[in-house]
């Protein structure tokens, strides 16, 4: 809740031993920033993935996936053909370049969000997918009030409206994955503009965009 504690931090975890990687310490500084439970989701932890109570749970993992989406304001926060460590330092060089206060939104502010959406069992299953709770937090951090206005079955009928337009996507020419990130990025980035559009609407809008593969 200070500067001086981040930096005493950061410090402490990087002193004697070979630094840690920015993805783990964004695992640490979450585990110590966001009182899960008292914000009203649940996270476990990858080793937990598969007991019964987790069906209702975010992975950890996607947890940070999305935080570091929501700060580089980018979908785009790992990639397997690029090494770790350079991959890192890319997504440490993206989240340097955005200005803090450019956007007057909070990743908690996202988190509460995701608290009241998930209350919609489409809505839930919809956001468990990796690529879509990625690609939502790097474009709800531009349209934090539109996307918070909304209950969980209108998130779930924009979600439904969104998974029909993209399945008019032929799969064997696009890489579905990083199409699904940057089009749900792009659909809530600019939610105002698309929320009441149907899935024919959406499809047409989408296919407009160009996407570099």
């Amino acid at each position: 809740n200070s500067i001086e504690k981040l930096l005493y931090r950061m410090i402490t975890l990087n002193n004697g031993q070979r630094p840690m990687t920015p993805r783990h310490q964004v695992e640490i500084m979450i585990a110590n920033a966001f009182d899960f439970n008292d914000i009203g989701i649940n996270v476990v932890a990858e080793k937990d993935a598969n007991i019964a109570a987790a069906r209702k749970a975010f992975k950890k993992a996607d947890i940070i996936q999305a935080y570091l989406a929501f700060m580089a304001d980018s979908p785009v926060v790992d990639n397997k053909k690029i090494i770790e460590e350079k991959m890192d330092e890319l997504l440490v060089g993206k989240i340097m370049a955005v200005e803090p206060t450019k956007y007057k939104s909070s990743f908690k502010s996202f988190l509460s969000i995701l608290a009241t959406v998930q209350n919609s069992q489409d809505a839930l299953k919809w956001l468990k997918v990796t690529n879509n709770l990625v690609g939502f937090a790097a474009g709800a951090k531009h349209s934090i009030n539109e996307v918070a206005a909304l209950d969980a079955g209108e998130f779930g009928r924009c979600v439904s409206e969104f998974d029909s337009a993209f399945a008019d996507f032929n799969p064997s020419r696009i890489k579905v994955g990083k199409y699904r990130r940057e089009l749900v990025c792009e659909y809530f980035k600019n939610f105002k503009e698309y929320k009441e559009m149907d899935s024919a609407e959406l499809l047409e809008k989408f296919s407009e965009l160009t996407i570099n593969d």
